[in-house]
């Protein structure tokens, strides 16, 4: 008996079954992880990055799916990657000249978007859920919305009221009806 035993379990034979069974095991676990593990790093890797910002696979995705369900027409995917890559140079146009937008801005922003569909902000997002797309994808859609809009507003409000004196002085008391024509309030 003892010689039976020596014989199975001898230590270079032992070591030699345990090593072949550690790595069947470690490629086998592999093997099965590593496609969950790409999957996972797939999604938050870059897609593209637009001056030092990066725009995510899941970003791309998201933007996508939620093109998808406005139904803007057009290709989804290129569509979506356009308007990411605006958003970023839009974003970082208005975070140089100042412009940030408020949480009640955001969320008044928010509203009117989903009221344009006759839901309430609240049925909007389930709505969006149920479909894929994540209630951030709708809060950075509408931030990039409203921060381009205070941009473009402070940047060329300024420039409407200098020319509507302009008229004023140039024209005296007939200013007020060519400024209403092409100047509107």
């Amino acid at each position: 008996m003892q010689q039976i035993l020596k014989s199975c379990f001898s230590a270079p034979d032992f070591i030699r079954g345990a090593v072949r069974v550690t790595y069947t095991t470690l490629i086998i676990g592999t093997a099965v992880a590593l496609p969950q593990f790409l999957s996972a790093q797939g999604l938050f890797s870059p897609a593209v990055i637009v001056n030092e910002s990066v725009i995510t696979n899941f970003e791309l995705d998201q933007r996508t799916q939620f093109n998808r369900l406005l139904g803007i027409p057009g290709d989804p995917a290129s569509l979506a990657l356009e308007d990411l890559i605006k958003d970023r140079l839009q974003k970082e146009a208005a975070s140089d000249a100042g412009i940030s937008i408020s949480e009640d801005a955001v969320t008044a922003g928010m509203t009117e978007l989903a009221g344009r569909a006759n839901l309430t902000l609240e049925e909007f997002t389930k709505a969006l859920g149920e479909n894929g797309v994540s209630p951030e994808t709708l809060r950075d859609y509408t931030i990039a919305g409203l921060t381009w809009r205070d941009y473009v507003g402070s940047r060329f409000l300024s420039r409407r009221a200098q020319a509507r004196r302009k008229l004023i002085v140039q024209w005296g008391g007939r200013a007020l009806a060519v400024c209403r024509c092409f100047c509107p309030k």
